[in-house]
């Protein structure tokens, strides 16, 4: 008998011989969450009080006062459906139960993925293994999103992602033993979408822009990467990832031995042309030690604004005090990014304070500049559980060994 063929990745399909319905063909959004779940579960019968669980959560706005004949209704359209593709009766029925008819044959996309990454994880042949990887690095998509927002497939979802992370960390792994930097590249690339906090892949990426001497490009992805991090764990951003900008910088001042073009590479840590500098923790210690160094030579003074964000204490509600926090930081780097002025530069020092070098050394201007940012922060988040303070430090005299 000619097998069935069903594709969830990408797109949903279901095809028989030369006969191919997809989605649009289908029509029913239900019908294909039911059809899925029935083959997913093929080799058990599934109860009809199952199917009732499944299929009502999808309209928990109406009142079901017969859900066996709600099941009974979907099942006989679907099977209206699969007549498209044969004469067979793919769904048969028992004593309060329904399953897949296991006379026909199936074979499911994901079901032959898995199939395709554990032959290759197995094979003891380097050069196969890798044309093995490839292959089903490129046959892998997420899964079709009309399935996704479903809670049993989430798992599903992440197991198979989870595998194709696997293989392509496995790919990665030959492919820097074998120093293919470009190849490595275009392979993170491809495969961040699927996980964009995946720590492995953004360092096998950073760190292959880096061996290629593409120091802007790594800078770049160092950069984002820590914004993603940022935006998604409230300021956490993992160590090892954290250690590669002292390589960036290494490489950007070995490659570029003109004075000139390492202050040109340095200027790559604005975001904005206009407005405050965000550069890195660890150049901004730097321009603090160069700053208080320039000071003592002179004679001269150098000031540094130290902001504090400050929620209320709000008892048993530790989830409000962190979503309070991370959207008044958010709000609060937007300003510094806006409303700094054009060569300030300022970094982020924990999950609520910020340190601003302003270009203008007075201690009275200082004052005013962290005073009309507060102000500016205020207009755009009037939050009364969050507060800003300031410290105004002066690098001549209050940071003493």
């Amino acid at each position: 008998m000619e097998p069935v063929r069903i594709k969830l990745m990408g797109t949903f399909q279901i095809s028989s011989g030369d006969i191919t319905l997809r989605e649009k063909d289908i029509r029913s959004v239900i019908g294909i969450k039911l059809l899925t779940f029935l083959v997913l579960n093929r080799r058990r019968i599934v109860t009809i009080q199952e199917l009732e669980e499944f299929l009502l959560r999808q309209k928990t706005e109406r009142n079901f006062e017969n859900a066996d004949g709600y099941v009974k209704n979907l099942i006989y359209r679907l099977r209206k459906i699969l007549k498209i593709i044969g004469p067979h009766t793919y769904i048969v029925t028992g004593y309060k139960n329904y399953a897949w008819n296991p006379e026909i044959p199936v074979i499911v996309d994901v079901e032959v993925f898995k199939e395709q990454y554990e032959k290759a994880r197995n094979c003891p042949d380097l050069e196969k293994q890798k044309i093995l990887y490839k292959e089903i690095l490129c046959s892998w998509r997420p899964l079709t999103g009309i399935l996704t927002d479903e809670h049993w497939m989430i798992g599903i979802d992440t197991y198979y992602t989870s595998l194709f992370l696997e293989a392509v960390k496995s790919m990665a792994g030959l492919l820097e033993k074998e120093k293919k930097y470009k190849e490595l590249v275009q392979l993170c690339r491809y495969a961040m979408p699927a996980e964009l906090l995946d720590e492995d892949i953004r360092y096998w990426l950073i760190k292959a822009l880096i061996q290629q001497k593409k120091v802007s490009e790594a800078l770049k992805e160092w950069e984002t990467a820590q914004s993603v991090w940022r935006e998604q764990l409230q300021g956490y951003f993992p160590e090892r990832l954290n250690s590669l900008y002292k390589e960036i910088m290494s490489s950007s001042i070995s490659n570029e031995p003109d004075f000139m073009k390492v202050l040109r590479s340095l200027m790559k840590f604005t975001h904005e042309k206009q407005g405050g500098c965000f550069c890195a923790r660890e150049i901004f210690e730097q321009l603090c030690l160069f700053l208080i160094g320039r000071s003592r030579g002179r004679g001269t003074e150098e000031y540094l604004i130290l902001f504090s964000l400050l929620v209320d204490d709000m008892q048993e509600q530790e989830k409000k005090q962190g979503f309070i926090l991370k959207n008044g930081r958010n709000k609060f780097v937007n300003v510094l990014s806006k409303k700094l002025e054009y060569g300030d530069v300022f970094t982020e020092l924990g999950s609520s304070q910020y340190a601003v070098l302003p270009a203008e050394c007075s201690d009275k201007k200082c004052k005013q500049k962290a005073e009309r940012l507060i102000r500016e922060f205020k207009k755009i988040y009037r939050s009364a559980y969050i507060d800003i303070c300031y410290k105004i430090i002066n690098l001549s005299e209050d940071i003493q060994c």
